[in-house]
């Protein structure tokens, strides 16, 4: 964590960990050849009968297989490494006066609705809307944001930030500066712990506020 003044108040600023690096890169390792032997398997099971397709007279399927492949084995890591690199470059959460910047998009206090927080596990993190892990999860004002941004690290429709606490450097300090900026400005914060149930009954409340 460093300080940065602005005025007479100062900024804080935490960067993320190093290592969402190397983790990209393990996911596009494990990603690449898993593409291409999913493509490789249901082409075989047609050839063999085992599933009623026949790879080459159904070659429309035998493309979007292919397709599918490909992109398994070339997309998706590079995406993986775009994320990493885009939240490495630059401060990964900096705390303003009165707003809280996510890599290089600054959230005004005034279009925050509510922050939740979560820890939840893994067999909770197949819903589309919850990850799994420590998280803070910031609902927003989508017409009081003043941008819009869509890509690997925050969909602004959504009107659902969310900021994964383990990827900073310091998780556990910037998770107290950010709880403690909440308390200053009166914004409201709920720590659902490990409870989906509880996490999604918030969400829901403070989604009609």
């Amino acid at each position: 964590m460093t300080e940065r003044g602005r005025g007479t108040e100062p900024e804080t600023v935490f960067e993320a960990h190093p290592g969402l690096r190397d983790f990209a890169r393990l996911g596009g390792c494990v990603t690449r050849p898993v593409g291409f032997i999913v493509g490789a398997f249901f082409i075989v099971l047609g050839l063999t009968g085992v599933i009623p397709y026949d790879p080459l007279r159904d070659w429309w399927w035998t493309l979007l297989i292919l397709a599918g492949a490909v992109v398994m084995a070339t997309v998706i890591p590079r995406s993986f490494m775009q994320t990493a690199e885009l939240k490495l470059r630059q401060p990964f959460v900096e705390i303003h006066p009165d707003a809280i910047s996510y890599v290089g998009s600054r959230i005004p206090d005034f279009a925050i609705r509510a922050v939740l927080r979560a820890d939840l596990p893994s067999h909770n993190g197949e819903n589309s809307r919850w990850q799994r892990g420590d998280t803070f999860y910031v609902l927003v004002r989508r017409e009081q944001l003043g941008f819009t941004r869509d890509d690997g690290i925050m969909r602004t429709k959504r009107g659902q930030i969310d900021i994964a606490i383990d990827e900073a450097l310091d998780p556990v300090r910037m998770s107290r500066a950010v709880i403690a900026h909440l308390e200053a400005t009166g914004t409201p914060f709920v720590d659902c712990g490990t409870d989906l149930g509880q996490l999604v009954d918030a969400a829901k409340r403070y989604d009609r506020s």
